[in-house]
């Protein structure tokens, strides 16, 4: 895009133009990391995985805004627009949380089971409470492993690029790009099913579009949003820490069937 001024100017039709651009770079990043790694540069590709993921992240402030909401005019959106990786990352792994959760709630009707299976699961309340643990418990430990990844990406993308001291691109194995991979792509499909979701030219959907634009001014959202940039941009510990903290105070036992 050929222009000087800074996002917080962008015209809704200059922020579709730029939405585009973002999913178009987005994709040829994960394309190429996808080439890095049948090679063997599997350092290469982590940073090639993690830049293509900022940029989905990106694409979703720019969709949103072609659509009339107002992300551009907070203060500080540049910060994560153009200079914080970390920020970034951070909301790479509130989506991955968001699917987490989403992939929970679907695995707990057990497969391959007639109507009657789960009306009688359901009927059981000492049974489906043992189900109910036994899931959350899986899913809160899944979470407390990811949350070391994605506190760290921007670590990882600079060891997958460059040669120091003490790291190399050549660290990395297949089995630990195998991993931040498959996490990656977990917020990719996340964001592009938001994305596709809530940018779809539907009449019908109209109505849902504007009473969230009317939502986010009148709940304050959007200073909220700023002062979480904000934050984020002074520490990343502060960021992650949040997150660190609850999962330190979870209980364990609370959740085993």
């Amino acid at each position: 895009m050929n222009t000087k001024k800074g996002f917080r100017f962008f015209t809704d039709e200059e922020c579709k133009v730029h939405h585009d651009l973002l999913i178009i770079n987005s994709n040829l990043r994960w394309e190429s990391a996808l080439l890095l790694a049948n090679k063997g540069d599997y350092g290469g590709a982590i940073a090639n995985h993690i830049n293509s993921i900022e940029e989905h992240v990106k694409s979703v402030i720019m969709g949103l805004d072609s659509k009339g909401f107002e992300f551009r005019k907070m203060p500080n959106i540049d910060v994560l627009m153009k200079r914080n990786h970390i920020i970034r990352h951070f909301i790479g792994f509130l989506a991955f949380t968001a699917n987490t959760f989403f992939n929970t709630a679907l695995d707990f009707a057990p497969k391959n089971k007639s109507i009657e299976d789960l009306e009688k699961l359901l009927s059981n309340n000492s049974q489906l409470e043992q189900l109910v643990k036994l899931k959350m418990y899986r899913m809160i430990v899944k979470m407390k492993h990811a949350y070391s990844d994605f506190e760290n990406l921007e670590r990882k993308r600079q060891n997958g690029l460059y040669v120091d001291v003490d790291s190399s691109p050549f660290d990395f194995s297949a089995e630990e790009y195998e991993e931040i991979r498959n996490k990656l792509l977990s917020v990719k499909l996340t964001i592009k099913f938001f994305l596709e979701s809530y940018l779809k030219d539907d009449p019908e959907f109209e109505d849902e579009i504007n009473n969230l634009k009317k939502t986010f001014i009148e709940s304050n959202w959007y200073s909220l949003l700023d002062s979480l940039i904000v934050e984020g941009n002074r520490s990343k510990s502060k960021l992650f820490g949040k997150v660190k903290s609850h999962f330190s105070k979870e209980n364990k036992s609370q959740f085993k069937a």
